[in-house]
């Protein structure tokens, strides 16, 4: 046995001071650096690129190979993150973010993360922290209440819910419980006659949730969906699964049922399947990880009917309530179901309040043991922000993705796949309808890639129904409109740079060949030089003109075979008549020509009859005025700032023409930008009065106040003093908003 030398020892002993993880003034410090650095990189945020650059394995090579034995400074870790760790970073919180749901933050729900660091509570049963579980139990109740629930949810009514880690931990919970009710009626034996059920659009994680939870691969059904039913699960072909597997001697089990699926945000009929499970004994699972958090607001709330007839709910608050992750709420009818199929009670556990039964152990309600006190964070978030600014946030990410939407469907070249439900737009590149499918999606695949190789704006694409689409989706917590119209910007301009290297590649086809035509035709007239003079009794009868132009040389029908290969079928069969490849390329220069001379005359065109109108948003018709100038930016048509502003002014439809001679005697100068920003408050403004007008004529104490105030309206009017409506809300409730929902109020307007 080897023995420590006693030098070594005294050495290392000597050069590490007395050790103490957690000094309350240390942390203070600690807290304070790292919370700078925490608001700079939020601040900064913007300038990094959104998809990372570094290759795998990047980080290895700028690491030590192992852990170092003597303690480190902040300042020289802090250095290392800056260098090493941000660089290989996809920044999810960018604004520019718009690949996959968003995992959404706020002040509040950081600083309930540091309270639940603070305490570091391990609350698997009541008494290990019973704040932590009670709180939990009311948070849930408050955000059932919010979204409508009924009380069969709740711990108020006759169910409850638990905040799980993800929408997987909720699936594989429910359907544990779900298989264990079933086979005590059927028995153990018969596991494997047990059947699932989903859409071909399901999240891929319920696939992983059965294997683990036992149910035999083959007895998985992903029920085919299309584009003709917005790629939502059919109940008529449902139907037909169910009782074919039902005759096959099958027993159904478990439907998931999804409200905004990971592709597309297709919507399940909860009702109409809901029937269905019903009638064949099956738990209906709701998986609303995504569009469930929508519904807070009153206009989604439809996406929840037949949620009373459902089993269990899942939703999770991280995607869309600010919440950080990770933050998976789940609601149960039948607790009891749930608690007997994960119940666990060892002996280090057992206490009176348990046994009893009078109080909930959350340990029974999920797969582990341990767990945090997660509820701080949502408790914040609604506490701070309160449910009105919840559902603010949530428009606006709508109306921004509409925005979009709009941007799309302004645009010829481009299409809308599947309709929008919430703030995920799914559209595709498609210049040319008469397109194989197979070019289609290859040029949307370039697109992407062109776009995310940029830096400066990062999408996804799926695939639904054999059809490849691009994916938009909208949700970054600092996400403002600047940021949905310049992302917009880089996509047209990305895809006009994909149509121009097109006909570039042809230009550079016709070049090669002519070159190549050059040289051939210097050779075969030398080699027919030589052979005319060796042996001119042996020649060939010299060929009449006429004959020679109707017949191709070897060369010029490789050009004209090499130029039509290109060709889409369409095209093929209209040039395939021209007889030399002179011909046929002149004829492709000239429609190109003639048609980008047309995209010009067209665009201005468009810009100068546009015309808005009183009965639509005027913010609307702005941003669609904006896609045709963008166009026109993109041809290489400059227009001045202050010519944009003149002109949208002007054509302001008739009901503003007050604040359209405002604006008119504005002396300060505006951008685009800014002029929108103000036609948004006195849109809003104008709704608000409209509103407002509306609850007086119903109330019949407030008609003579109306009145009067009415008539000093008109008396200002008279006078030629225009003042710009004000949002009156002195009296209203105060509303705290999330940091980029603030929208810079105009001083004077």
């Amino acid at each position: 046995m080897g023995t420590l030398d006693s030098n070594s020892s005294t050495q290392t002993h000597s050069s590490v001071t007395e050790f103490n993880p957690l000094d309350p003034e240390e942390f203070r410090t600690q807290a304070h650096q790292m919370v700078d650095f925490i608001a700079d990189y939020y601040k900064n945020i913007e300038s990094y690129p959104v998809l990372s650059q570094v290759e795998p394995g990047y980080l290895r090579s700028h690491l030590p190979e192992n852990a170092p034995y003597f303690p480190e400074s902040l300042d020289t870790i802090m250095k290392d993150v800056q260098n090493h760790i941000v660089p290989g970073m996809t920044h999810w919180l960018s604004p520019n973010f718009f690949a996959f749901f968003p995992a959404t933050v706020s002040s509040a729900a950081f600083l309930g993360e540091m309270l639940c660091n603070c305490f570091n509570s391990v609350g698997f049963n009541w008494l290990a922290s019973p704040a932590m579980t009670e709180l939990e139990m009311i948070v849930m109740d408050w955000l059932a209440n919010i979204l409508k629930l009924p009380q069969c949810f709740m711990f108020s009514g006759t169910g409850g819910g638990v905040i799980q880690g993800t929408t997987s931990e909720a699936i594989l919970c429910t359907l544990i419980a779900a298989r264990d009710r079933k086979l005590e009626n059927i028995g153990v034996d018969n596991i494997g006659r047990l059947v699932v059920y989903c859409s071909d659009q399901t999240h891929s994680t319920y696939t992983k949730a059965c294997k683990v939870a036992g149910i035999f691969p083959c007895n998985i059904r992903a029920v085919q969906t299309s584009v003709e039913s917005d790629f939502a699960l059919s109940p008529v072909i449902l139907r037909r699964v169910i009782e074919a597997d039902v005759a096959a001697g099958l027993v159904p089990l478990f439907l998931c049922a999804t409200v905004g699926t990971t592709s597309t945000t297709a919507v399940d009929p909860i009702s109409q399947l809901a029937e269905l499970a019903d009638e064949f004994d099956i738990w209906l699972h709701v998986d609303a990880a995504y569009g469930g958090s929508a519904c807070i607001c009153p206009e989604f709330r439809q996406y929840f009917d037949g949620i009373e007839q459902a089993n269990s709910l899942s939703l999770s608050p991280h995607k869309w309530l600010l919440s950080y992750l990770d933050c998976c709420c789940m609601w149960v009818k039948e607790p009891n179901v749930l608690v007997k199929a994960l119940s666990t009670n060892p002996e280090y556990l057992r206490n009176k309040r348990s046994e009893h039964g009078s109080v909930v152990d959350y340990k029974d309600w999920q797969i582990g043991t341990g767990r945090k006190f997660k509820s701080l964070r949502l408790w914040l978030v609604m506490r701070i922000y309160g449910v009105a600014n919840l559902q603010s946030h949530i428009r606006s990410d709508v109306r921004m993705a509409k925005m979009f939407e709009g941007f799309v469907r302004s645009d010829s070249k481009f299409e809308i796949v599947v309709p929008r439900h919430f703030s995920l737009v799914c559209f595709r590149f498609n210049p040319d309808k008469e397109y194989e499918p197979a070019y289609t999606e290859l040029l949307n695949k370039k697109l992407l890639d062109s776009v995310n190789s940029t830096g400066r704006v990062y999408m996804t694409h799926t695939i639904a129904g054999g059809i490849y689409m691009l994916r938009f989706a909208v949700g970054a917590t600092f996400t403002e409109d600047k940021h949905v119209i310049s992302a917009w910007k880089l996509i047209k301009k990305s895809a006009d740079a994909l149509l121009k290297r097109s006909y570039s590649y042809y230009t550079t086809i016709w070049e090669k060949l002519t070159s190549e035509s050059q040289m051939q035709d210097a050779a075969t007239s030398v080699g027919a030089t030589n052979i005319s003079t060796s042996s001119r009794t042996n020649a060939p009868p010299t060929m009449a003109p006429t004959e020679k132009s109707e017949k191709f040389t070897g060369i010029d029908f490789k050009r004209w075979n090499y130029i039509l290969s290109g060709l889409q079928n369409d095209l093929y069969n209209i040039y395939s008549g021209n007889k030399t490849s002179k011909e046929l390329w002149g004829a492709l220069e000239q429609k190109y020509q003639i048609e980008d001379a047309g995209i010009k005359k067209f665009l201005v065109a468009q810009f100068l009859n546009f015309k808005m109108i009183d009965n639509k948003s005027v913010v609307s018709q702005v941003q669609e005025l904006q896609v045709i100038i963008h166009d026109l930016l993109a041809e290489g048509l400059i227009v001045n700032n202050a010519f944009l502003v003149a002109t949208i002014v002007e054509k302001l439809p008739p009901l503003w023409k007050e604040f359209k001679n405002y604006l008119k005697h504005e002396c300060k100068e505006m951008t685009v930008e800014d002029l929108i920003v103000r036609l948004r408050i006195e849109e809003d403004n104008k709704v608000a009065e409209r509103r407002s007008k509306g609850n007086s004529a119903i109330n019949g104490a407030h008609i003579v106040e109306d009145n009067q105030n009415n008539s000093k309206k008109g008396k200002k009017a008279e006078q030629g003093s225009y003042q710009p409506r004000r949002n009156s809300r002195k009296n209203s409730p105060q509303i705290v908003v999330p940091r980029r929902k603030v929208r810079k109020r105009i001083k004077q307007i």
